[in-house]
């Protein structure tokens, strides 16, 4: 066999090793409770943020559940900084699986990597199932479907449409731009908080759009 054909057997190989090689080196999708075992390795996961915090660096921190009521929260940081990102989003991201300060968390170097898949004003949370649980939604973004039982000029009393669970919200009433009457059902966006000093957990309004009224 030729020197020449000899030299371009080896480069054909060598074209197909690195394209297996470049297969094995693609990010693997796993579960958001697995990073534990992919230390050092490029992943796909995906998760709900429950936090979000931006370093005087310019740098991205978000802490992320599988779902809302998972306790096991996943650290990302992100060289970047993220400006579409709410509290509530599910994002799916590419990054690297590190160890930092004994716990696993996820490095992402560019903001392209990370991926919202589902804004939280797209997904609605019943005010029952709210009530379950309220301290793993607290600080988030929710959409929640109930009924408006009383109306004040501060706040609205909300009830589930279904049940009697209740919470207040606090708004302006005067600046909602829908017409609301007691009996009305709606969708309320808001964020639930906790008020240590009567033990009472309630609803503040994200905006003048939070309210509006479901169509029959």
């Amino acid at each position: 066999m030729e020197m020449k054909h000899i030299s371009v057997l080896f480069s054909a190989i060598g074209i197909v090793l690195l394209f297996f090689l470049s297969l094995l080196a693609k990010p693997v999708y796993i579960d958001l409770s697995e990073i534990n075992k992919y230390d050092g390795k490029q992943i796909i996961t995906e998760g709900i943020v429950i936090d979000k915090y931006e370093t005087k660096y310019r740098n991205t921190i978000l802490s992320l559940v599988k779902t809302l009521s998972d306790n096991n929260v996943v650290t990302t940081f992100v060289e970047e900084q993220i400006k579409n990102i709410e509290y509530g989003d599910r994002i799916r991201l590419q990054g690297e699986v590190r160890k930092y300060k004994g716990d696993f968390e996820i490095y992402v170097s560019e903001a392209k990597q990370i991926e919202i898949i589902e804004k939280w004003n797209n997904r609605t949370i019943p005010l029952r199932i709210l009530a379950e649980t309220p301290w793993r939604y607290q600080g988030i973004n929710l959409k929640i479907v109930c009924k408006i039982e009383k109306i004040y000029h501060s706040y609205l009393v909300l009830k589930d449409a279904k049940e009697n669970q209740k919470i207040i919200l606090f708004c302006d009433l005067d600046k909602i731009n829908e017409t609301l009457q007691e009996g009305d059902i709606v969708y309320a966006n808001a964020k639930i908080k906790y008020n240590s000093a009567d033990f009472n957990y309630f609803l503040e309004a994200t905006n003048n759009n939070s309210i509006q009224r479901l169509e029959e």
